[in-house]
């Protein structure tokens, strides 16, 4: 394993809320320190003016070993980690030539109105009411946005955007530590990145490129130094493929692609000639090779295989339980507390929840419905809750990072996507003692779930076989005790001790 010198995690970001992807990923670099002694660097290619601010965060909570570096692609071209001068060129507004009007609703905002022509002025809004450092900047012509500067942490100017007529971006500018400008970008009307140009110092044009993938790919040549041997492990794969198609043991280094979902588009569509995902498509198909694929279940590797069935680099490597949580007596679990924990996105099918509950309150009408995310379904589920009159038993907890807090006095957790890579939310579930209610789906749910050992599995879309088997365990304490016992003891193998054994093992294959 030591014959790398380097563990980098290829992924897209670190947002302030994380997806399953980047749970898991961090859940490894755990499994990598604690058992390897391996700090893992994390290389993200999404632009997020807050990474830095919300790495420090999961580093403060845990979640991320210290040890950890993380590079991004935009801060890095930036010159955010070679540049370590104390930098006093923050941006500067003159007062000479605006007035300035506080918001008196919000004392971080100001109109800074120009005296040399009405029709344009600045809404400024600063981190803070004591207006030490910027935030972003909307400069207004004829009360129309055409420009927007962005600032990052230290109140440094990071990016200056066009806006078109109809309120898109049209091009947005990286700015550099120093005060010129990286590169730019060009957007399409609905928001597609069309063209990147990179510019030197003197403002001279360096590069042109077509896609992030190939700003990945100009980043990686400067950025490592491809004669020291390193392993990466990909969990973002499209942006990826690019940039290391020439990074394998031939060369001295090694790739590993995780599927974290289907490698179909469709769970109904036929593993034999179904369309495959766009994440893991290329893959699959050799256009761009890596060293091993990993799946998180033996089922999906297992159905890869039948459809390509020379495919000899396939490993399963399930998620893991690096801290097995304090026990909770069962009698200080709210028998009427059901829980689910995902992102409140099309694929995960919350509405269907909301639908069981429908049907499950028939019968248990104290029985209430906690469900901790976020995301772009939340409109539609909030009026689900209010077409069915359940507002009193469906609540909508928002993004929580404190997993404790939902599972820890719940009796059942839910899940009704329409496919998964794994379900991590599943198995931190069992690892607080908490049954999982789920629909058959692939993949994950039957690798964990035993029906009426520890969970309940029914067929997709079925929610109101869901709330029937809900109803009779809901209706039988004792039963439903035994289950969280069970639930408990459920989650041996995929204890971090023995995941990490296999993970070895791949990396010295």
């Amino acid at each position: 394993m030591m014959e790398y010198k380097h563990f980098y995690f290829c992924n897209l970001d670190f947002g302030k809320q994380l997806t399953g992807v980047e749970r898991s990923a961090l859940k490894r670099a755990r499994l990598f320190k604690n058992y390897f002694g391996i700090s893992a660097t994390f290389l993200t290619t999404r632009f997020n003016e807050a990474v830095h601010e919300n790495v420090q965060r999961l580093k403060d909570i845990g979640w991320m070993p210290k040890s950890c570096e993380v590079y991004n692609v935009y801060e890095y071209l930036r010159g955010s980690y070679i540049d370590k001068r104390i930098l006093k060129n923050q941006y500067q507004l003159d007062t000479s030539i605006y007035n300035v009007i506080d918001i008196d609703i919000n004392p971080a905002h100001q109109k800074w109105s120009s005296k040399v022509n009405s029709s344009y002025y600045k809404y400024v809004v600063w981190t803070d009411k004591e207006k030490t450092k910027l935030s972003f900047i909307n400069n207004l012509y004829n009360n129309k946005i055409v420009k927007r500067e962005k600032f990052d942490r230290n109140g440094q100017l990071i990016s200056i955007q066009e806006i078109s007529e109809t309120g898109k971006i049209e091009s947005e500018d990286l700015i550099h530590l120093d005060g010129h400008i990286v590169l730019r970008r060009y957007f399409k009307e609905n928001n597609k990145l069309t063209k990147i140009v990179i510019f030197s110092p003197l403002g001279m044009v360096e590069e042109v490129l077509q896609s992030e993938e190939q700003l990945v790919d100009y980043w990686l040549r400067k950025f490592i130094d491809f004669n020291e041997p390193a392993c990466f492990v990909i969990d973002r794969n499209p942006v990826w493929s690019i940039a290391l198609k020439n990074h394998h043991r031939i060369n001295g280094h090694k790739t590993i692609s995780i599927f974290h979902s289907s490698h179909l588009v469709e769970m109904e569509d036929n593993i034999m000639s179904g369309r495959l995902n766009s994440n893991f498509k290329a893959i699959l198909e050799e256009k761009y090779k890596v060293d091993h694929i990993v799946t998180l279940t033996e089922h999906q590797k297992q159905d890869i295989l039948k459809r390509f069935v020379h495919k000899n680099n396939i490993v399963t490597i399930p998620h893991s339980i690096d801290e097995l949580p304090r026990k909770t007596p069962f009698e200080q679990r709210n028998s009427n507390k059901l829980v689910a924990l995902c992102r409140l996105a099309p694929e995960k099918q919350i509405v269907d929840m909301v639908k069981m509950m429908g049907e499950l309150l028939k019968n248990h009408p104290k029985t209430e419905l906690y469900i901790y995310g976020d995301g772009s379904e939340k409109n539609k589920i909030i009026e689900k809750i209010k077409e069915l009159n359940i507002g009193d038993n469906v609540h909508l907890m928002g993004y929580n990072e404190s997993i404790a807090e939902a599972y820890t006095d719940a009796v059942f957790s839910l899940l009704t996507s329409k496919c998964e890579g794994f379900s991590l939310a599943i198995l931190e579930s069992l690892s607080y003692g908490v049954p999982a209610a789920s629909y058959n789906i692939p993949y994950g749910p039957s690798t964990m779930i035993q029906p009426h050992e520890n969970g309940i599995l029914v067929d997709h879309a079925d929610y109101k076989a869901m709330a029937s088997e809900l109803s009779q365990i809901l209706s039988q304490p004792e039963q439903l005790k035994q289950m969280c016992d069970n639930a408990y003891n459920s989650i041996e193998r995929f204890k971090e001790e023995n995941v990490a054994e296999v993970w070895r093992k791949l990396i010295n294959s």
